[in-house]
């Protein structure tokens, strides 16, 4: 949802359709039969609110209706909390109504601007990120410790990525970056740079080195069934991951090379004002996103092949990663 919002006749109609101008405009009224994959501009939409308000639908119900709307919403909408107070109580009635309703849809809204003379002044842009961990390689399959390795993708793996994309899984991700300016990041390791062109068919892929996957040093390509009897092994499953590898990775090491890689996307995003970021990644890269400044553990935010989460950037606690739902 995108909201435009400011005093009358000050052009947000104009910014709106520039910036959105496949949108079916609706003027004071609410959009029939929308359907996922449009985009609907709400004109005038504290009209449509004043209107509601009168045939006694509450501030609550009102923006139920609006939510329960399929595809991208844009409402425009006129600031009518400013002036002198009205002496008419339905005036004021209004006025409040416009204004709790606007307050919260605003909460959810991805992006709120302010338009006057013309001038948009972005005053909220929650952008998302999309962690997804590559599709299964052969090594996966065996569960072996692939990190510096750069192994391809199994047709095995290729397969189970078709079908999560026949099953819908990726599709709340699609339609996200149907309606949002996005990128696509990951690796440069070939697995990761592999399943970016089979999901999101696409040669633009921007690889950040710092997120390559951790170097699991002696234990490289090697399984449990492999290390099982080794003492230094036994410790450091006993550590639940804490001890470095021998020969390895610390995982302050890791965490802080994967922060560095982070920054440099949110240095991008904001640069090239990007709503959306793909991050096509591997497990311990996930699990070092989402485990800094988190309460959490490292290892709470497993994922498996060719799956992830979804994520919003959270301005007000530090740029991070806050998880929003499991792909």
């Amino acid at each position: 949802m995108v909201i435009y919002i400011g005093g009358a006749f000050q052009g947000k109609l104009a910014l709106a359709q520039k910036e959105h101008p496949e949108a079916v405009v609706c003027d004071g009224k609410m959009p029939e039969d929308t359907m996922e994959g449009a985009s609907y501009l709400l004109y005038h939409f504290h009209t449509l609110i004043g209107t509601k308000l009168k045939k006694g639908v509450s501030v609550e119900q009102i923006v139920e209706e609006v939510n329960a709307l399929k595809g991208q919403l844009i409402l425009v909408c006129d600031e009518v909390g400013s002036g002198v107070v009205p002496m008419e109580k339905e005036m004021r009635k209004y006025r409040e109504g416009v204004g709790r309703v606007m307050t919260l849809l605003c909460k959810k809204a991805n992006r709120v601007v302010r338009v006057v003379c013309g001038v948009g002044t972005v005053i909220k842009q929650s952008r998302k990120v999309i962690l997804l961990r590559h599709g299964a390689t052969q090594g996966n399959t065996e569960k072996r410790y692939v990190g510096r390795c750069d192994e391809p993708l199994s047709d095995a793996g290729i397969s189970e990525l078709q079908n999560n994309k026949n099953a819908g899984v990726y599709d709340e991700i699609y339609e996200c970056i149907k309606h949002t300016k996005y990128k696509v990041f990951g690796s440069p390791m070939i697995r990761c740079r592999q399943t970016a062109r089979f999901l999101f068919e696409t040669e633009a892929y921007v690889e950040v080195e710092e997120f390559r996957e951790k170097d699991f040093g002696a234990y490289e390509y090697k399984n449990y069934e492999e290390l099982k009897e080794e003492v230094r092994y036994r410790e450091w499953l006993s550590s639940n991951g804490k001890l470095p590898f021998p020969e390895g990775e610390a995982e302050e090491k890791f965490i802080a090379r994967v922060e560095k890689g982070w920054q440099n996307v949110l240095c991008q995003m904001e640069k090239e004002d990007l709503e959306t970021a793909i991050l096509v990644v591997h497990g311990g890269t996930i699990m070092a996103l989402l485990s800094a400044g988190s309460k959490n553990e490292f290892y709470d935010y497993q994922a498996a092949n060719g799956r992830g989460f979804l994520c919003n950037v959270n301005e007000e606690r530090g740029k991070r990663c806050y998880l929003e739902a499991r792909i």
